[in-house]
């Protein structure tokens, strides 16, 4: 495909008995993969009749294809918006509307790396997650600079950060560890995002061990008479 080498297979279960689930399995490797071509392929937009009022939305549900899915998704190297991934994983099974990330993840993006683990629930606007997550690299400005984030020169120092995300998007619990640099971080408590500001209520641990060095990074010139 487009010249990239791929190999994989797959397997389908039928239904035992009429209204039961399909199941179908999936393995693909594919050493590269650049997603840009496709995307420009799509079709233009066509003009459409004058729109109406819009109707109030239906309460969304859970969603569920009505197959169970489990894939083994792997590519050595994937592109897209002119951004390269390196080592890209997924592999997770899908039942009755429950997702679940056995591992996905990003060896390399930007000198970082991200992994993923964990399930969510009930997929759709309502959905309930339960993830850990690890992520780190060299230099935490070049991954925002690749992002198109103009990052400080604070930034510019290897970053980790790692723990759990449960709950909604209605209301998130975190329970995460932080570093930067020398610095390090421990954040929990909850997030609840339509209420905005006053639904942030997190407890931070934060500690550095040189104040020195920590005041240095955002003041070059500053020399503490007493040393560190």
């Amino acid at each position: 495909l487009d010249g990239a080498k791929a190999s994989g297979g797959a397997t389908v279960c039928l239904p035992a008995q009429p209204g039961g689930r399909l199941g179908v399995g999936a393995r693909l490797v594919v050493d590269r993969f650049d997603l840009d071509p496709y995307l420009k392929r799509g079709p233009a937009a066509q003009p459409g009749p004058a729109a109406s009022a819009p109707a109030a939305p239906a309460a969304a549900g859970p969603v569920d294809p009505g197959i169970d899915l489990d894939l083994d998704l792997r590519v050595g190297q994937f592109a897209v918006a002119g951004k390269q991934a390196r080592d890209v994983v997924l592999v997770a099974a899908l039942q009755g509307g429950t997702l679940t990330l056995r591992q996905a993840g990003v060896g390399d993006y930007a000198g970082a790396s991200l992994k993923l683990a964990g399930s969510i629930r009930d997929l759709g606007p309502q959905a309930l997650v339960d993830l850990t997550l690890e992520a780190g690299g060299r230099d935490l400005g070049q991954v925002l600079s690749q992002g198109g984030v103009a990052a400080p020169a604070q930034a510019q120092q290897p970053f980790g950060i790692g723990g759990k995300v449960s709950g909604s998007a209605a209301r998130l619990a975190l329970d995460l560890s932080a570093r930067l640099g020398d610095g390090q971080a421990k954040v929990t408590g909850t997030v609840e995002p339509p209420r905005g500001l006053t639904g942030v209520a997190l407890a931070i641990d934060a500690s550095h061990p040189s104040t020195g060095r920590l005041l240095q990074q955002f003041s070059p010139g500053y020399r503490p008479r007493g040393g560190d």
